[in-house]
């Protein structure tokens, strides 16, 4: 509880100013004191630099998140297809495999 002398001296107020959680409340709080306003002003700015940056960093790491994935299925889609040529290219050798052998057995 703020005492007379920290009513006095607005402690009580800074204190409402800076527990304060909306620009609303902040607004209301400041509006009978251009320092206090001033003040205001400044945490608000800080912290909407800092909302930015953050929504910034943000975006940056989805991107790079996407990228990999991205990267990620292009090298999976090669190796299935790898793994289709190589089975693709085995039975072809195996079929030629018989094929010799047929035409051994023919001669």
């Amino acid at each position: 509880m703020a005492t007379e002398e920290d009513k006095k001296h607005k402690i009580d107020t800074w204190a409402k100013l800076f527990k304060a959680t909306t620009w609303e409340e902040i607004k209301m709080i400041t509006s009978t004191n251009p320092s206090m306003n001033s003040t205001a002003e400044k945490i608000f700015a800080t912290n909407s630099d800092f909302m930015i940056a953050e929504r910034c960093r943000i975006r940056e790491d989805n991107i790079i998140h996407e990228r990999r994935m991205k990267e990620a299925l292009v090298e999976k889609d090669n190796k299935i297809e790898e793994s289709h040529l190589l089975g693709i290219v085995t039975f072809i050798y195996y079929i030629c495999l018989i094929l010799l052998q047929i035409l051994i057995k023919i001669d």
